[in-house]
């Protein structure tokens, strides 16, 4: 039943096969000689007695099972070669076909298949279907056959694991994201540009966007006339704390960000009016396209108030025109990931642009990449400077428990190292704040499955605080003092000893020096932990020096290609998977046999 795999197409390619069956029992005594001795092989009774059939999806091309030649990751000047710790018995393998193998094992009586694309999901005839991971896609629009997918087996009786609507929302981050919001947890100030409220049937429109625009910035804080008057506090009118506080204080919803300074009116041409007569401050915004996995499109952009007044006044000279500045206009790109997928260039309009977007890169933006298939949202952010020069914390999660972290630096070139409780217990001690915080934020997601299990999640943490722009003269040394980074002020960061990024563009070579795009050492970050370590005690949460949920992630890469003990990632996950899959097909025969109903009618 062993069927040879098909060769891997391009990312997003659609399968031309059904799913293949993995592994049978003839394969399993080959496997089981590669064990490692101390290998736990002894299966729950569950797991050795199920029956019937599971499809698992996969589809990851990178993170495959390191072997002793392997040089796992940098240590400061010099390569340092970290061997494992033993010889994985899956070393070569994808981390995904790793654990659906380690699965298929612990199911002797199951048969397992493998499926990467949607049409293989709805060609299989198995009971159960288990997501794992699968391609990073550009496009929504594979999303949605995806979505379908899963719905259309959950329809036929098929037990989906996660179920459709969760896999849905958490591939969905603007619903999550306002969701944690809402639920009051330590998020990044977040707005979402509605794709539904900046498009109609010409198209993506300028004014719609704009309006759209102008009110996410004002409710994140990034409106910042230029002319307004700092209030008794430091602040801007109307500001309160910008939502970001130390002492382990909440980090803050958007509506906190609200800037007050900034008028947003629609007048009756349908021209955007944003308190812009004045000019508005500096400022830096990212934008992420929702259902987007792995950092693709996620943008890096500056206002540049003097690109926005030189558009006006060009405007301004055309006939029974008025001078009107806007921020599409001042937005400059100053990056861009592409999580190794093409994407285009943003600086002209596209031939098949319904409306023209010369200027305004932004506009090309939402056209070809934010709303592109049909993508609903774009999530907006103000940046956070230190966030690009710490780790990132990705902690996973087993059943709700802390299972191992990943400790992540760099952009488009990652580095990264894998810490585990059993062996870093001084680390995750610091972290606990993070993880009590992160289990609040998995308990008010809905639920994923039948029972709820929550078998792998992984919440991801930053470090540093919003920049947002003051709301005073910049002249006079007037700066915000609540937490959040103002934009307006220089100098150094007691923390990192370099300079801040400002409000103002810089080109793109410096910024992404400064956002660490390419990470060659995980020295520099590794000091920054020493010192929160020793300064901190346990985690902040909140504040210039403090950690915010930057992402929840429901299928995660597991980064095998940088563990020193893979197999303490791929077992107890594997065994996770296949003691709920074994409920699950128990489930499923047990409906099946239960006798019909019968209803008696009430006598009268």
């Amino acid at each position: 039943r062993n069927c040879a795999s098909r060769p891997r197409g391009r990312r997003g390619a659609l399968g031309r096969h059904g799913p293949r069956v993995l592994v049978c029992i003839a394969e399993l005594a080959s496997v089981k000689k590669r064990c490692a001795p101390n290998c736990d092989m002894v299966q729950h009774s569950t797991m050795s007695q199920a029956s019937g059939r599971v499809c698992i999806m996969i589809g990851a091309d990178d993170d495959k099972v390191p072997d002793k030649s392997t040089r796992l990751f940098k240590r400061g000047r010099d390569d340092v070669l970290v061997e494992p710790a033993q010889c994985s018995r899956w070393a070569g393998l994808q981390a995904d076909e790793a654990i659906a193998r380690c699965i298929a094992e612990k199911l002797p009586g199951v048969v397992v298949e493998i499926a990467t694309e949607p049409d293989e999901l709805l060609s299989t005839e198995a009971q159960v279907v288990l997501i794992i991971s699968y391609h990073t896609q550009p496009s929504f629009a594979w999303y949605g056959s995806f979505f379908a997918a899963l719905r259309a087996l959950e329809a036929r009786g098929v037990a989906v694991y996660p179920r459709a609507d969760f896999k849905e929302l958490l591939s969905c981050k603007g619903n999550y994201t306002q969701l944690l919001q809402r639920a009051g947890l330590p998020i990044c100030p977040t707005a979402v540009l509605e794709r539904a409220a900046c498009v109609d049937g010409g198209g993506v429109q300028p004014t719609l966007v704009e309006a759209s625009l102008a009110q996410a910035l004002d409710t994140l804080g990034l409106l910042a006339p230029i002319a307004a008057a700092p209030n008794d506090h430091g602040g801007r009118q109307g500001d309160d704390h910008g939502g970001c506080q130390g002492d382990g204080g909440d980090y803050g919803t958007a509506d906190n960000h609200r800037s007050g300074g900034a008028r947003i009116d629609d007048d009756e041409e349908g021209k955007i009016g944003v308190g812009l007569d004045g000019g508005v401050r500096p400022f830096q915004l990212v934008s992420k396209p929702s259902n987007a996995d792995g950092g693709y499109g996620v943008a890096f952009w500056a206002y540049d108030g003097a690109c926005a007044d030189s558009c006006a006044a060009e405007s301004a000279r055309a006939p029974n025109a008025e001078r009107h500045r806007s921020l599409l206009d001042g937005l400059r790109l100053q990056a861009m990931l592409t999580c190794g997928c093409d994407v285009p260039s943003l600086d002209e309009s596209p031939a098949h642009a319904a409306t023209p977007v010369h200027g305004r890169p932004f506009m090309r933006y939402l056209q070809e990449v934010g709303f592109l298939g049909d993508r609903p949202q774009v999530l907006l952010q103000p940046l956070v400077p230190l966030f690009g020069q710490h780790f990132e914390l990705k902690i996973y999660f087993l059943k709700r428990r802390p299972f191992f972290a990943a400790l992540v630096y760099g952009k488009e070139k990652v580095l990264a190292k894998v810490v585990r409780p059993s062996t870093d217990n001084k680390f995750f001690a610091y972290i606990q704040p993070l993880v009590s915080k992160s289990i609040e934020a998995l308990d008010a997601l809905p639920a994923d499955g039948e029972a709820d299990p929550k078998i792998l999640m992984r919440v991801d943490w930053g470090v540093g605080a919003p920049l947002l722009p003051s709301g005073g003269d910049v002249t006079n040394g007037d700066a915000r003092a609540n937490g959040c980074k103002d934009a307006s002020r220089g100098g150094g960061n007691s923390l990192d000893g370099g300079a801040l990024l400002h409000g103002a563009a810089s080109s793109a070579p410096t910024f992404k020096k400064q956002m660490v795009w390419r990470a060659t050492s995980l020295s520099a970050p590794q000091r920054k932990l020493q010192r929160l370590l020793q300064e901190q005690g346990t985690a902040r949460i909140g504040g210039e020096q403090g950690y915010f949920i930057n992402e929840v992630e429901l299928h995660p890469g597991f980064y095998v290609d940088v563990d020193a003990a893979p197999d303490e990632t791929i077992e107890p996950l594997a065994h996770a998977y296949g003691e709920y899959i074994a409920q699950l097909l128990e489930t499923w025969k047990a409906d099946r046999l239960a006798p019909p109903q019968v209803f008696k009618a009430e006598a009268r």
